[in-house]
């Protein structure tokens, strides 16, 4: 089986994540990144990156809406259709565009929602895969290393002229994201190690966010506190005002 011309996106917002905001309004982007494999399956990636002083400015957000319009590859994100191409729709103030390109991407983390009722954590799902899973150990311009390096901790860092940091940071989640879309392509399952230790599988497509919206409901009766499709993918209503 040939390997898919898949291209994954992540970015990352300039102000802390606020958890009273949850729409992600004036977050700002500080840095975003792509990755796909080239004719010789050597990985490439593409960056875009703001100043430590600001948020990334217009010209550069709409480069990168531009990119993933006219790229001709399939595009891959790890929860984008609730965060990476909300977070761009607000930033590029294009949210139709936006919808569109979130509908047809693929969201492998939505998927696995779609299918059993709630998602995974991108490293748990590579570690499960048999791949390195993300970076977490960076370079700080100190000379220091970070060995915990999380998501969160991306726009303060930035903001602190860590820009190198975020970066190897961002570009291992586009690398370590594409490897994954990869083996879940290859094997059609996605497998994983639960928080109790037991083995988990999945049976997996790589379905498009638009054909995730349509599988049957799974089953959470036995969950608490279920989560919805909507909680996700909500934000794709073309009726909702960005």
């Amino acid at each position: 089986m040939s390997t898919p011309p898949f291209v994954t996106f992540d970015l990352e917002i300039y102000k802390d994540l606020d958890p009273a905001n949850p729409v992600y309004l004036d977050q700002g982007i500080s840095c975003a990144a792509i990755a796909w494999r080239n004719d010789e399956g050597i990985i490439c990636t593409q960056v875009w990156q703001s100043p430590a002083e600001c948020a990334m400015g217009a010209p550069d957000v709409y480069k990168i809406l531009a990119t993933l319009e006219d790229i001709g590859r399939p595009v891959v994100t790890w929860n984008g259709c609730s965060f990476d191409f909300r977070v761009l729709a607000i930033e590029s103030l294009n949210p139709d565009r936006c919808r569109k390109l979130a509908l047809q991407s693929f969201d492998p983390m939505f998927e696995l929602l779609c299918r059993v009722g709630y998602p995974l954590a991108l490293n748990t799902a590579c570690l499960g895969m048999g791949l390195p899973g993300k970076v977490h150990e960076v370079i700080l311009k100190s000379g220091e290393t970070l060995t915990k390096m999380e998501g969160s901790q991306a726009p303060a860092l930035y903001r602190a002229g860590e820009i190198d940091a975020v970066m190897t940071y961002l570009k291992g989640d586009v690398i370590s994201l594409l490897e994954l879309a990869e083996e879940i392509h290859k094997l059609h399952n996605l497998q994983w190690t639960s928080k109790k230790g037991r083995p988990m599988f999945q049976y997996m497509e790589l379905l498009t966010v638009e054909q995730c919206l349509k599988l049957p409901l799974p089953d959470t009766s036995w969950m608490k506190e279920p989560l919805t499709r909507d909680k996700f993918a909500g934000r794709l209503d073309p009726n909702e005002v960005l």
